[in-house]
């Protein structure tokens, strides 16, 4: 019988020490989560002022797109305006400079009347006078 008792004490011995080491283990692993949980909580918070930021420059750039739009808008009305008025300075240029070569001819030709490729110009002359 004793040594029964002695397989017994030795066993409980076991026993014991075994349970003692997987409290260490479970102290160590609470240790661990602790501290993840600790880091998922900086990262949730750290993630909403990212969130908070993006969503702070989401509306800075929707509001600076349309400013930019709008600039697009207006720079395109003032170069067509830009662009109509280069086309008359051109068509008035063509105009003196048809006029002015047509007074030259008309110069030389003193007895000619002149006239304008429009009747109601007003730019009419000849050497008799008018009435």
């Amino acid at each position: 019988m004793a040594r029964q008792g002695a397989a017994l004490q030795n066993y409980n011995n076991e026993l014991v020490k075994s349970l003692e080491e997987l409290c260490q283990r479970r102290h160590v692993l609470q240790a661990a989560i602790d501290n993840e949980e600790e880091e998922r909580k900086q990262l949730e918070s750290e993630k909403l002022r990212i969130e908070e930021r993006l969503q702070a420059v989401n509306r800075s750039l929707s509001q600076k797109l349309s400013t930019k739009s709008e600039y697009d808008r207006v720079i395109g009305e003032a170069e067509g305006g830009y662009m109509k008025i280069l086309e008359s300075s051109q068509a008035l240029l063509n105009v003196v400079k048809t006029r002015s070569q047509d007074l030259k001819t008309s110069g030389s030709r003193s007895n000619l009347k002149v006239s304008s490729t429009t009747p109601d110009s007003g730019y009419q002359q000849s050497s008799q006078n008018h009435h």
